[in-house]
């Protein structure tokens, strides 16, 4: 009997860590977060609906992401008016991120740090366990791309 009911406990936690990881799926609306800004604005995502929107995580240790980080900001700045860009770095530091902003000459308005409070609660919701992601948002607020390249950005900025 205790063997069931330790089978049971199993496939319900494995069943609520899938849930987690699917709630940031293409096809699925995409979580809504709060987030602050560097110049300490605050914005929501679900403000931006009705545009395209790049939702990116980075973090300064993570080069990959900070890569990612400074390519889509300047594929961002060129398409501004057809494409929102929500970068948002998961560091503890806020003084270390607004430095490596100022360095790698990255736009404010497009940066937004998820202090660490807020981090685990974003990592639980977006599913980035596994690795940092960026999600191609849709107009209508559901994921279109995870990871998109820069040929499937194009192809949905010449929509």
């Amino acid at each position: 009997m205790s063997i069931i009911a330790l089978f049971i406990v199993l496939l319900v936690s494995i069943s609520a860590n899938n849930t987690i990881e699917q709630k940031a799926a293409i096809g699925l609306k995409a979580p809504d977060v709060t987030l602050y800004g560097l110049d300490s604005r605050q914005i929501d995502l679900a403000s931006l609906r009705g545009h395209y929107c790049l939702v990116h995580f980075w973090s300064a240790n993570d080069a990959q992401s900070r890569i990612e980080a400074i390519n889509l900001d300047r594929f961002a700045a060129a398409n501004e008016e057809r494409l929102n860009l929500l970068s948002i770095n998961i560091d503890e530091n806020q003084r270390l991120v607004r430095e490596i902003v100022r360095i790698d000459g990255l736009d404010e308005a497009t940066q937004f740090y998820a202090g660490s409070s807020a981090t685990s609660v974003m990592i639980k919701k977006y599913g980035l366990s596994r690795g940092l992601k960026t999600f191609l948002i849709a107009p209508d607020g559901t994921i279109e791309a995870v990871n998109p390249t820069s040929k499937t950005l194009a192809e949905v900025i010449d929509l």
